[in-house]
């Protein structure tokens, strides 16, 4: 194997919190299930649930939260030709190195 590759990503700080606690309760660090949810892409080459159009209020607190991130990103609509993604400098820089 390969060593680890350093990952960064900015998240909001309290979709992050939410995000560890339900971590905490599974016996997962980040990093276990930052690298579990890329093991399940490369397996099934595809997001390992389902993404659709609903009324953000069917959602969990923490997927609401993400899902209002992601379109106040940008992340959610169609990218221009010319646009790389989103340069978005708010929330909290996460390190990850897949274990």
């Amino acid at each position: 194997m390969a060593a680890p590759t350093p990952t960064s990503v900015r998240l909001d700080p309290e979709l992050k919190r939410q995000a560890e606690e339900v971590f905490d309760q599974l016996g997962l660090t980040a990093n276990t299930a930052i690298t579990l949810f890329y093991k399940a892409v490369v397996r099934d080459q595809a997001i390992p649930f389902s993404v659709s159009v609903k009324p953000l209020e069917e959602y969990s607190p923490v997927v609401e939260a993400m899902l209002k991130i992601l379109n106040e990103q940008g992340a959610l609509s169609a990218p221009d030709a010319e646009d790389d993604g989103p340069d978005d400098d708010r929330g909290e820089e996460c390190s990850s190195r897949d274990e």
